[in-house]
């Protein structure tokens, strides 16, 4: 029970989602509510959307919503501030990357293009986002989960010392007992 504590997602997949007709949530003003909608086929009184990280994870405690669909950095965050809370489950949607806008006549629009095509061949970019985004470290205050996801260590299994202690030792006595019995018989 102790290795069993776990979090283990209880929805794999989103077909499992659309299948239980659960309500889903994603970012508000995001492309993600149109893709749920025409590309993964949810209908729109099963989508809602929310402002914060807070609010995505007391929709999901209070269980408003089944699941979140987030853009991969908000994610990232999201899953930095409750990684005790939540994980992340299914697959991953490639649905395009970053954007730039420039105004029409911005004198710098071919340097700038190079340089957003340097940083990406070189693999800046990538460092980048594993810098900032996938090395957040877990967050999660720990009063909020007491004891319930602490690492095993001797004191977890102190119970099972003492039955085991305490068995053997019963055991060695009933064995010691017996011994000067028959000792005890044999002589008389």
């Amino acid at each position: 029970m102790l290795t069993a504590q776990q979090l283990e997602p209880t929805i794999t997949s989103v077909e499992m989602l659309r299948n239980m007709n659960a309500t889903v949530g994603y970012c508000n003003g995001s492309f993600i509510n149109h893709y749920l909608k025409d590309v993964l086929g949810f209908k729109s009184i099963k989508i809602k959307s929310y402002n914060s990280t807070p609010q995505y994870a007391q929709a999901l405690n209070r269980g408003e919503i089944a699941a979140i669909f987030l853009e991969v950095p908000v994610a990232k965050v999201f899953l930095a501030q409750y990684c005790k809370s939540f994980v992340r489950t299914g697959e991953t949607f490639k649905v395009g990357g970053f954007g730039f806008a420039f105004p029409r006549e911005f004198s710098w629009l071919s340097e700038a293009n190079k340089a957003l095509m340097t940083a990406s061949e070189s693999g800046k970019l990538k460092k980048l986002e594993d810098t900032f985004l996938t090395s957040e470290k877990c967050v999660d205050d720990d009063e909020s989960f007491p004891n319930e996801y602490e690492s095993l260590s001797p004191q977890s299994f102190s119970t099972l010392f003492v039955l085991t202690g305490g068995t053997s030792t019963v055991c060695l006595v009933v064995y010691i007992l017996k011994r000067i019995g028959r000792r005890l018989v044999r002589r008389m």
